[in-house]
């Protein structure tokens, strides 16, 4: 069974339509209904090569909604076409009286067809005024028989509650069950309101006589605002048909122009925290998964509905990819992982394990304890007049009560320096070079950590491990010894008894004192673990280079019993390159610009556990 991997909004800025309900959002806009069909900027078949399974990661969900009729959009088959034969899904908003565009798409194999919604705006009252219920209905019942889903949708206005009674015999005879209810909206006001006269009681006590499970969703979520981080932008994305012009959703600042060059990654960018009033296009966005957790709601099901004869609106297999949801939960411990968990059959309660000098993958590790963490706040340091910038590492200055991070400058001639911020990761303080204190003159300077005690910052640069001033200068140097060829990444202080902590890349964590001698080393040894932070008495280490994908973990590595396990599961996190933690929230910094991640931008997540 196929599943959504993407949700692509196509806008289609053509406001040309054959109706003129007084209730349509686009009426209530100061935009005059302008009769002019726009000019597509890309080919079809460009189009497709822009929007691959490829490039998406696998099939979409794809709305096409003009401000007008959809149907009437010249062209609008082919694109729809291109798209579904390249394995995606398409639901088309339409009033179904257009039949020359709709004779095209029906003409398809049903194969195709199968991918195909018709949401099917009811608007009774202008199809009466305009003699075309007939039509209307006919168009519904050759969708359906053509192979196509269909969905039917009515807006309760105040003017159509004296039709209520036909509009409900009309809808038994024809499409074999009562029409689903969307809300009309006044989308003059700064809060979305509701557009009735009606109080609120009264106008839910008049239309819940369709026992619209779609109107019972949106009536739990209009006017609520969501507060909660949104992954709207990269999981699901605004595109402007037209022009290729992406949006993260509704709101939110201009992405790229998401067709032109189709051979690069798309610049995907979540919302997070939504600036508007409520989400009105919660009915998909939300039960489709773009805030984790928000409902248990499925898409399909709030669309479907079950006619008289035993039959439904949608196919199956739309259906069952509607009800499917884009994000990743965490993975379940599910069987004998040699060397990395023991469970107690028990309550299945998971127990923590000593690590063995083999390397694992983290995602093998996670089990039911493994809790996600979600960011409250994404702090964009690409936005920070720094110029070129690589960030690899990542510490607190507690003196000072500032933020240092290590930019590695892989792309510049410049030399390497550390950047200081203040409390806010808002405000460059200042910048410090590093001169290339090592033989063969090729530092690589990866992870940093305060040191309380000399009021300087420590640097892993691989085969050893280096102490800086913070005016740049070099004030000691701990060689790795026999260790160095397994390199030397993350460093973090013990604040405590002021010993030092470092993470190789591959296979140990070394613990040394200050004079460098060497204390013990362990056999830690995960795919992929990178950088390193001490919080009471515990040592968290980050585990995770998945640059398109969900595993990246946070792992605790206890120093006593010499013990570890999956912490946390971080979402949107792709490219970790630094941790810090304090009591409230986690810092995670991310270099997604250099390995072309997921967010290909330099940012921290900040996390509340």
């Amino acid at each position: 069974m196929d599943k959504i991997k993407k949700l692509i909004l196509f806008r289609i800025p053509m406001s040309i339509c054959n109706f003129r309900c007084h209730y349509c959002y686009l009426a209530q806009r100061d935009e005059h209904y302008q009769g002019i069909q726009p000019e597509m900027k890309f080919t079809p078949e460009q189009v497709r090569k822009a929007m691959s399974k490829e490039r998406l990661g696998g099939p979409a969900y794809m709305n096409f909604c003009a401000d007008g009729e959809t149907l009437l959009v010249t062209n609008l088959d082919q694109y729809v076409k291109e798209l579904v034969e390249e394995g995606h899904y398409a639901e088309i908003v339409s009033n179904m009286t257009i039949n020359p565009m709709l004779d095209k798409i029906l003409a398809w194999d049903r194969a195709l067809l199968s991918h195909i919604e018709f949401k099917c705006s009811f608007h009774y009252l202008e199809l009466k005024k305009k003699n075309l219920l007939n039509r209307f209905a006919e168009n519904v019942n050759r969708a359906w028989e053509a192979g196509a889903s269909v969905n039917i949708e009515v807006t309760p206005s105040d003017e159509l509650i004296p039709y209520i009674d036909e509009l409900k015999s009309f809808s038994m005879e024809h499409f074999g069950a009562l029409p689903h209810l969307t809300i009309a909206r006044d989308d003059r006001t700064a809060g979305i309101d509701y557009l009735t006269d009606l109080p609120i009681e009264e106008y839910d006590k008049v239309w819940s006589q369709f026992d619209s499970g779609f109107w019972k969703f949106k009536k739990s979520i209009f006017g609520i605002h969501q507060g909660d981080y949104c992954y709207a932008g990269l999981w699901s994305m605004y595109i402007d048909l037209t022009t290729g012009e992406a949006l993260p959703c509704y709101c939110g600042h201009l992405l790229h122009n998401a067709f032109e060059h189709p051979e690069k990654p798309l610049d995907w960018c979540p919302v997070g925290k939504c600036p508007i009033a409520h989400c009105y296009n919660g009915h998909a966005l939300l039960t489709l998964g773009t805030i984790p957790g928000a409902t248990e709601v499925r898409y399909g099901d709030i669309r479907d509905r079950e006619r008289a004869d035993g039959t439904h609106w949608l196919q199956p297999e739309l259906k069952a990819f509607f009800n499917t949801k884009p994000p990743p939960r965490c993975t379940k411990w599910h069987g004998l992982l040699l060397l990395v968990l023991i469970v107690v059959v028990s309550g299945l309660v998971v127990k923590e394990h000593r690590l063995e000098n083999v390397k694992i993958d983290a995602s093998t590790m996670v089990a039911d304890n493994c809790k996600e963490l979600i960011p409250t706040t994404i702090i964009y340091l690409d936005e920070l007049e720094t110029g070129n910038f690589t960030s690899t590492g990542f510490t607190y200055d507690s003196a000072n009560q500032t933020f240092w991070i290590a930019d590695h400058r892989t792309d510049s001639g410049d030399k390497l320096r550390l950047i200081e911020l203040d409390s806010n990761l808002k405000k460059v303080l200042q910048e410090v070079q590093i001169e290339n204190y090592t033989n063969d003159g090729k530092l690589n300077l990866q992870g940093i950590a305060y040191d309380t005690i000399d009021d300087a910052i420590w640097i892993a640069v691989g085969d050893s491990i280096q102490e800086i001033s913070k005016r740049g200068k070099l004030t000691k140097v701990i060689d790795l010894g026999k260790y160095k060829k397994y390199q030397a990444n993350g460093i973090c202080m013990d604040n405590e008894d002021h010993t030092l902590w470092v993470l190789c890349y591959n296979k140990y964590m070394l613990h040394f004192d200050r004079e460098g001698n060497l204390l013990k080393s362990y056999p830690v040894n995960m795919k992929d673990q990178d950088m390193i932070y001490m919080y009471d008495g515990l040592i968290y280490i980050t585990v995770g280079a998945d640059y398109k994908g969900e595993e990246n973990y946070c792992v605790v590595f206890d120093t006593q019993t010499e013990n570890i396990k999956i912490q946390y599961k971080l979402y949107q996190s792709y490219a970790v390159e630094g941790i810090y933690i304090d009591d409230d929230y986690i810092y995670v910094v991310n270099d997604g610009a250099f390995h072309n991640a997921m967010i290909p931008r330099t940012y921290i997540s900040v996390y509340e556990y």
